[in-house]
């Protein structure tokens, strides 16, 4: 899904942070097939969907932990990922290099 201009100005919160909850990450082609193999059950398109768990925020990219089955984090650079919100449909954090 495009992003909208109020999505491409948001701001990504500073520094590493966390969040809890459930949220979607939406990936770029070539991440998503990555994604697909490791979560078949999580996708949907170019979406990952995790009704719960934790996301964590480096200069590096995201982690994310709480998908059932596996036992290491998923994780994405910035090249990966195009933008990542919460179950509401709120940004949470997007990539400046993808959106």
């Amino acid at each position: 899904m495009p992003l909208t201009t109020k999505e491409k100005e948001f701001q990504n919160p500073t520094g590493d942070w966390e969040y809890e909850g459930g949220y979607v990450v939406e990936l770029t082609d070539e991440a998503s097939k990555f994604a697909r193999e490791r979560s078949p059950d999580y996708m949907k398109g170019n979406r990952l969907h995790v009704e719960y768990g934790h996301l964590r925020h480096s200069i590096r990219g995201i982690q994310m932990f709480g998908l059932p089955n596996i036992k290491d984090p998923l994780t994405f650079g910035y090249k990966s990922f195009v933008c990542v919100r919460n179950l509401k449909g709120e940004m949470i954090c997007r990539s400046s290099i993808t959106s």
